[in-house]
């Protein structure tokens, strides 16, 4: 058979389903792999904005007692800071002087101990983030200073999403690379016996491809041939000449089975219409027919088996 026919495309074909099985597991590979890039910069960027939104909510505290006559009061007994505290949900604030020793600290805030002591380094008007640990819970602390590095405010807030974010970032960084590699051990060894349908297939299309006669199409005259389309045609074929053939035995059995039923009803007849008599035994030595004579002389009854008598042989 000439190159192009039914077997040359019959391979190609699974060299294409070969190609794409593998080229579909690089796909979900690099799926999983952008999906996780995505996902941490998705992490990284709510991280950036929370820290942004209580370092910002921090500074709108600092920046209202410092409009105040005296802002160690103004903490604990001004009702604007009251407010600004608990809506950015604020854990604890407190003042502190520019050697980091405590003045006053919110009492009706849900923490509100605060340390005697801390060491700051935040210079005048700058702000910073810290995490700390508090009766094993997370907490962000936000510092701030103002009225020119002389008072320090420390705010912090619960943190506990925040760090379950990180743990889950972890987590799935983790996750991810080691699903693929097990998934990559798992298919590249089994990749033959997941193909084993298409070779199949394509064998069939081989066999197919050398008692099947290949119709010529319009690509195929201009010397163009699709292997994948030669190879669904030559399924095609196939699978119209298993149908005539299954058609062909099914007429056979019926006329068979007609030709059968004829001879039976034939041979009846004929037992029955002899004038002498006449008995029919089967394979095994029984009687299974007798007609009206042979009765007659063995005195036989007329049960069409004949009283399951048995013949000596």
């Amino acid at each position: 058979m000439k190159r192009g026919g039914p077997l040359a495309a019959a391979g190609r074909f699974e060299r294409e389903i070969r190609n794409f099985v593998v080229g579909g597991l690089l796909f979900l590979l690099f799926l999983s792999g952008l999906s996780l890039v995505v996902l941490r910069n998705l992490a990284t960027w709510g991280e950036r904005e929370f820290l942004e939104r209580v370092s910002t909510c921090t500074r709108a505290v600092a920046e209202r007692l410092a409009v105040t006559e005296e802002p160690a009061l103004a903490l604990t007994s001004d009702a604007p800071t009251s407010e600004l505290l608990r809506m950015i949900s604020a854990r604890s604030a407190a003042l502190y002087d520019a050697e980091g020793n405590l003045i006053s600290s919110a009492s009706f805030l849900p923490d509100p101990g605060a340390p005697r002591r801390i060491e700051s380094q935040v210079g005048p008007g700058e702000t910073a983030t810290l995490p700390v640990t508090r009766d094993a819970t997370p907490v962000l602390a936000v510092e701030t200073s103002f009225q020119g590095g002389t008072r320090i405010l420390r705010v912090t807030f619960d943190a506990a999403a925040l760090a379950l974010e990180r743990r889950n970032v972890r987590l799935i960084s983790v996750v991810v690379p080691v699903s693929a590699l097990v998934l990559g051990i798992l298919v590249v060894p089994f990749l033959r016996r997941l193909l084993r349908p298409f070779d199949v297939l394509t064998e069939t299309a081989r066999d197919a491809g050398a008692f099947v006669t290949p119709l010529p199409t319009p690509r195929q005259k201009r010397g163009e041939p699709d292997e994948a389309e030669e190879a669904i045609r030559t399924f095609v074929r196939t699978i119209e000449e298993l149908k005539r053939s299954s058609q062909e035995i099914e007429e056979l059995r019926r006329r068979e089975k007609e030709r059968a039923d004829a001879l039976a009803i034939t041979a009846e007849t004929l037992v029955r219409s002899h004038p002498g008599g006449l008995l029919v035994v089967d394979a095994e030595g029984y009687l299974s027919q007798a007609n009206g004579p042979a009765m007659d002389l063995l005195e036989l009854s007329a049960d069409p088996v004949v009283d399951g008598r048995k013949i000596r042989r």
